[in-house]
């Protein structure tokens, strides 16, 4: 009986260590490859029927936004705290989908002219009932530069 339960309590901790150096590895080499956007909030519900892209580079916008967003929520999502003299705010609504992802944006290009931005989309089942707006909110360093999104095909 002491043996059993201490083999339990070994495999219990083996489990808990591998997971955290998984998640390590994982959200460094996320880092070192998109180090332009920064993934602030994503979530299923964003009550945007269509799908639509917005470049925002004032808190009033960010905060209409969100006002939108949280028509529904009680308690309602907070508005982050952006420095939009130093940041700007990307945000993808994907519209109505049959139980899809919030939207992910990674960087492709960048130029001196432009940055070119990849928009990835995934439907986890797509005769599934349930209809979820998916959206994700990232910020971006402020630039001069012309922003170009590519929606992935």
């Amino acid at each position: 009986m002491k043996w059993m339960v201490t083999g339990l309590i070994l495999i219990f901790l083996s489990c808990n260590g591998q997971k955290k150096s998984v998640i390590k590895k994982s959200a460094s080499k996320t880092q070192d490859s998109n180090t332009l956007l920064n993934l602030i909030v994503s979530d299923n519900y964003s009550g945007a029927d269509s799908a639509e892209t917005l470049l925002i580079t004032d808190i009033k916008g960010l905060q209409k936004f969100y006002s939108k967003i949280n028509r529904t929520r009680k308690p309602g999502l907070p508005v982050p705290d952006i420095d939009f003299s130093k940041e700007s705010v990307i945000i993808r609504c994907s519209g109505k989908q049959n139980d899809s992802s919030p939207p992910e944006l990674y960087v492709i290009e960048v130029s001196e002219e432009s940055v070119v931005i990849g928009i990835k989309e995934t439907i986890k089942n797509a005769k599934a009932t349930a209809v979820t707006t998916p959206f994700s909110v990232y910020k971006i360093p402020l630039n001069k530069k012309e922003v170009i999104f590519k929606k992935e095909q």
